[in-house]
């Protein structure tokens, strides 16, 4: 999903050899790094595209396509319940409740599995959707 972004030249798989390159900067630091302000957040939208190589790409827009005039929200709260650490790495569904107050939001769920669903209001579960997604 991040190689649709503009601006983006190569998206490299977690685990695969980088490329060779002559400066990094942690995802996360980007913002301080390109000197954004809160008058240059507003960007194109969307930002992301669904890609090409995509499994259930029509399913995903037709789902996407009920939510224009919103802003689309995408949520996961849990990783696999299977995972060691999960209990660090994921949150009770409860704790995102609060978020429902928010006006013009259209939620959907990137779960892929979920023993409880999150109360946000009319939120559009995605998980089977996007089962063989790729990584990129």
């Amino acid at each position: 999903m991040a190689a649709t972004c503009i601006g983006i030249d190569e998206v490299v798989p977690f685990g695969q050899p980088l490329p060779s390159f002559d400066l990094h900067a942690s995802l996360l630091s980007l913002p301080f790094v390109v000197g954004t302000r809160l008058g240059s957040i507003p960007a194109d939208i969307p930002y992301l595209a669904i890609p090409d190589t995509v499994p259930d790409r029509a399913g995903i827009e037709k789902v996407l396509a009920a939510g224009t005039g919103q802003v689309r929200v995408g949520v996961c709260w849990a990783g696999s319940s299977q995972h060691a650490r999960d209990a660090k790495r994921s949150l009770a569904p409860a704790i995102l409740a609060p978020l429902g107050l928010l006006p013009h939001i259209a939620w959907y769920s990137f779960q892929f599995e979920a023993a409880a669903e999150v109360p946000l209001p009319g939120i559009v579960t995605l998980g089977p959707l996007l089962k063989g997604f790729p990584n990129t």
